[in-house]
Order: structure tokens, then C-alpha cells, then sequence
């Protein structure tokens, strides 16, 4: 696993070397479930599957099982909602992190970050991308990662394990957020 960091606080830059792995990609999906901005995308992409299912389950489980009346249907449909709703709701959760490591198969996983006074810089082999601090749409910090959200619902996520010590962590948090109130008051 590579895994470097080198810090220089004097002018603010930090240069971390890192690998993501199908870990990293499970515990950025559980941390992040409940996170207002995402359990609202969560909300609105499992929904409309749910209700999809249950429209058609209840139609037909009210069409050959019970008799055809609006309340049947109607209670059918709620419940079949509620049940689609959990069941997708779990699969989502459970397996998030492996269907997002699914869609990265193939990419350069490994990444060279560094934090400057005025950008954010991800460099791969595939190439280099530089984000403006002003352009971040927020910060966190979690149990297990710090997340630079560049969108609404995509971050850069930066392990915490990838700091051997908790100083190098604290620094890398330090200018996180010093940079971040800098760039967006």
C-alpha cells in the first residue's frame, strides 16, 4: 500500500501520496448514508424505483389474489412501497461501497494530492485536476474520512488511515479548514 505525506506548514501546502481501496470506497459509502445532502439524493433515487414496484405488485397481487377495489389497491400499494423502499434502502447501503469500487475498476487508484494556499491539486496517472477552494461546496471530517466535496454529491475523499500519526492527520485538518473559511467568507 503506498502511502506518504509530507507536510510543509510554513507556507501551507501538504502533499499526501495515497492508494483508494474497496475499503476506503465501503466506509465513505456508510459514513456519508446519513449526511443530510446525500440522504436526500438517497431518498429521491430509491423512491421512484420503490414506487414503481409497488404500483405494479399491487396491481397484479389485487388483480389475481383479491378482489379489484380502489382499497385493496391502495393498501396493497402502500405496503408493497414501504417493503421496496427498506429492502433498496439496505441493498443500497450494503453495497455501495463495492458498486461504486465497480464503477472506479480500470482507474488509477492511486493519487498524489496537494493542498496549496489557493488550489487543491489530484494528480493520477490519467492526468491532473485542480480545484479552486472557493469551489468547494463543503468540508468533513468522519470516523474514517476527511471529505472535500467539489458537488453536491461527489468528494474528494481522503483516508484517514493513509496519516501515521495523529499530528500529520490534525495538520492535514488544520489546513483544510483554514484554506476552506479563507476562500468561501
Amino acid at each position: 500500500m503506498l502511502s506518504s505525506v509530507v507536510c510543509i506548514l510554513k507556507d501551507k501546502i501538504m502533499k499526501i501520496n495515497y492508494e483508494f481501496t474497496l475499503k476506503d470506497c465501503n466506509n465513505y459509502v456508510r459514513e456519508t448514508l446519513f449526511m443530510k445532502r446525500f440522504f436526500v439524493y438517497f431518498i429521491k433515487d430509491n423512491l421512484l424505483r420503490a414506487i414503481i414496484v409497488s404500483l405494479v405488485l399491487s396491481l397484479w397481487f389485487c388483480y389475481y389474489l383479491l378482489n379489484l377495489n380502489i382499497v385493496s389497491i391502495v393498501v396493497c400499494f402502500f405496503a408493497w412501497l414501504i417493503i421496496a423502499y427498506i429492502v433498496w434502502g439496505l441493498m443500497d447501503y450494503c453495497t455501495g461501497g463495492k458498486n461504486l469500487y465497480k464503477m472506479m475498476n480500470g482507474l488509477d487508484m492511486k493519487y498524489e494530492l496537494t493542498l496549496e494556499n489557493d488550489v487543491i491539486k489530484r494528480k493520477s496517472s490519467y492526468g491532473e485536476i485542480s480545484f479552486s477552494w472557493n469551489k468547494l461546496k463543503g468540508i468533513n471530517n468522519t470516523k474514517k474520512n476527511i471529505l472535500l466535496f467539489i458537488s453536491e454529491r461527489q468528494a474528494i475523499i481522503v483516508p484517514k488511515r493513509i496519516f501515521e500519526t495523529k499530528q500529520e492527520l490534525d495538520d492535514f485538518w488544520t489546513i483544510v479548514q483554514e484554506n476552506y473559511k479563507n476562500h468561501t467568507t
